[in-house]
């Protein structure tokens, strides 16, 4: 009898403990965007010409003409209202011009992101930049044209509304530049969300 009352009292509890309770909610999630800044491309050379050392581009010197220039525009290049792609245009260079190249990058999405890469569009070739690392680029018949370092850590963090700085630096080199020449290229980057391995 003792056990009878036991087990019966056990499934009242049991019946008691398996109630189903339903939870009703909604789940959203952020948006993934960036631009470059409007009006924020700047370069070194803004006056005479510089020069520094091939194939680490260490101790950028000014030199005493001024002959060379490096223009940027930017653009949308996929439509979609954001400046995504900077278009540099170098006129009148020579062997061992020099120049130091830097845009802005806004986070106008609503989750933090961090650029991953920068993606320079060369000929026909779209090259991933290592980052701090000097990368050398050929003509079609494989001679240098010139050098360039992307100068940012990929990783870092820019959170929702801000803004952050990138830097490129530039040298021209001696085998495949062509005299009188201006020659264009376009660089892109590449952002991820903040919690993806750069």
């Amino acid at each position: 009898m003792v056990v009878m009352l036991a087990l019966l009292s056990t499934g009242v509890v049991y019946a008691h403990w398996s109630e189903t309770l339903y939870i009703t909610g909604t789940a959203e999630t952020g948006e993934l965007d960036w631009e470059f800044v409007r009006e924020s491309f700047m370069c070194k050379d803004v006056g005479t010409d510089w020069t520094t050392i091939p194939y680490t581009m260490d101790y950028a010197i000014a030199l005493d003409k001024d002959v060379g220039s490096t223009t940027g525009v930017l653009s949308d290049g996929d439509g979609d209202g954001d400046l995504d792609t900077l278009t540099v245009t170098m006129s009148n260079v020579y062997p061992c011009y020099y120049n130091e190249l830097s845009v802005k990058v806004h986070n106008n999405g609503t989750i933090p992101l961090h650029t991953q890469s920068a993606i320079i569009v060369w000929g026909n070739q779209e090259i991933t930049l290592p980052t701090g690392t000097v990368l050398v680029l050929l003509d079609n018949d494989d001679k240098e044209v010139f050098e360039i370092r992307w100068m940012e850590p990929s990783g870092d963090q820019i959170h929702p509304c801000e803004q952050r700085e990138i830097s490129f630096e530039l040298h021209m080199l001696q085998d495949g530049l062509q005299e009188d020449w201006t020659f264009t290229f376009a660089i892109k980057m590449i952002a991820v969300q903040w919690n993806t391995g750069g």
